[in-house]
């Protein structure tokens, strides 16, 4: 049981980790540095799998060195590991004996917390405990929910769709800001010049961010009104 819950426990990490390799790879590839080393695309691609989990790094970029974190990470990167972790509790649960998905979800955190320590350097580091502070209770929540039967009740039943409302309100709003500041968002895209495949990457980029501007936009409406 216990390299079973190992293995797939690695399955469920490539599951995230390999998209995300590709993405760097190819970014390095084309984009070039004269300071570039072959550890920045590993590097990179576990900070990406990292932040998918919604972990906040904490950054002292040059040329100032001025430490501060990076915590406004994209909501909609969570769905890939989700889809990772279910698959591997579902395929656990099915092989191994009863309470072996909490086994394996212990040894995605355990790895988790490796991958954090191996890619950390003077500019970009990940805390260990904010791994237990973020990315576990997800890992425990979807770890807890793919293999277990539930049924909606009545009340989560119109949560659900008064949050669908509000949500839906928020993107017709979003959707009716960017039409009419239509002529600010096209500078930003003539500024940053991302070319045909940063275009693609930056194209993604806003999807994954979508929900970010969604909740951000009912925030701010609702604040306002209030």
């Amino acid at each position: 049981m216990l390299v079973t819950t190992i293995t797939q426990s690695i399955r469920s990490v490539l599951f995230t980790l390999i998209p995300a390799g590709i993405i760097t790879f190819i970014a390095w590839a084309i984009a070039g540095s004269t300071y570039a080393s072959t550890t920045d695309p590993f590097r990179g691609a576990v900070w990406i799998f990292l932040g998918a989990h919604e972990i906040p790094f904490n950054l002292k970029l040059p040329p100032s060195g001025t430490p501060g974190w990076l915590t406004y990470l994209p909501l909609g990167a969570i769905a890939l590991p989700i889809f990772g972790i279910a698959s591997g509790v579902k395929r656990v649960s099915y092989q191994g004996a009863e309470g072996a998905k909490w086994l394996f979800a212990f040894f995605y955190i355990v790895i988790l917390e490796l991958l954090a320590l191996a890619a950390s350097n003077e500019q970009v580091s990940i805390r260990w405990y904010w791994i237990l502070a973020f990315a576990a209770p997800i890992v425990f929540l979807v770890t807890f929910l793919a293999d277990t039967p539930f049924k909606f009740s009545a009340p989560l039943i119109y949560l659900t769709k008064i949050w669908a409302l509000l949500l839906g309100g928020a993107s017709l709003l979003t959707g009716i800001s960017l039409m009419i500041n239509f002529k600010t968002v096209h500078q930003l895209t003539t500024v940053l010049q991302p070319g045909f495949i940063g275009g693609i990457l930056f194209f993604a980029l806003t999807l994954l961010y979508l929900p970010n501007f969604l909740i951000a936009t009912l925030s701010y409406f609702v604040g306002t009104v209030s």
